[in-house]
């Protein structure tokens, strides 16, 4: 296959897509969640380091959650994730008063980040073939570095030029991510 006809794939073009966005939204929630946990809830940093617990419970269920997403569509699993995004920012920026409500949609955004790494994946694999394997991670990781910086750099701009609080990043992010629904 000529490098050429890869670039061009339309499906590739969508999972670059894809990556941008959700690496973009989940640089936004690393970026604020420090500070939101110490500034909106007041949690200080030995209770942050338990939530690392249930962050990655998502990731632990992770043999059950790629079996749900491989009987879905492509198109449908990319949808899922990226609408699982959604919810897990609109409740952070409407529903967060306390601790516990917090844990709740942090666990549905690692949901979200956890479904989104097999799949990427698969369907990179998927349309490199056997010859373009390595071409085709390479891009992932360029445009995964891609998204971090983007999103870093968003959660400056808003916080540091246009004084945006918590509720609007989380917002934000939420726009970023209904791009990619």
């Amino acid at each position: 296959m000529d490098t050429k006809e890869t670039i061009m794939k339309p499906s590739l073009i969508n999972l670059l897509i894809f990556l941008i966005l959700m690496t973009y939204a989940g640089a936004t929630f690393s970026s604020v969640m420090p500070d939101y946990l110490k500034n909106h809830i007041g949690i200080e940093g030995d209770v942050r380091g338990a939530l690392e617990i249930p962050r990655e419970l998502p990731g632990f269920l992770l043999v059950f959650i790629t079996g749900i997403i491989v009987s879905m569509r492509r198109h449908n699993a990319f949808g899922g994730v990226f609408l699982i995004g959604i919810a897990a920012f609109i409740g952070l920026a409407f529903l967060v008063k306390t601790l516990p409500v917090f844990v709740i949609f942090m666990v549905l955004w690692s949901t979200s980040t956890h479904a989104f790494m097999p799949l990427r994946d698969a369907v990179a694999i998927d349309l490199a073939g056997v010859e373009r394997r390595g071409w085709i991670l390479g891009r992932i990781g360029a445009f995964r570095s891609g998204g971090l910086i983007l999103g870093t750099a968003a959660v400056w701009l808003l916080m540091e030029h246009f004084q945006a609080d918590f509720r609007a990043i989380w917002i934000f992010a939420a726009g970023i991510m209904l791009l990619g629904a």
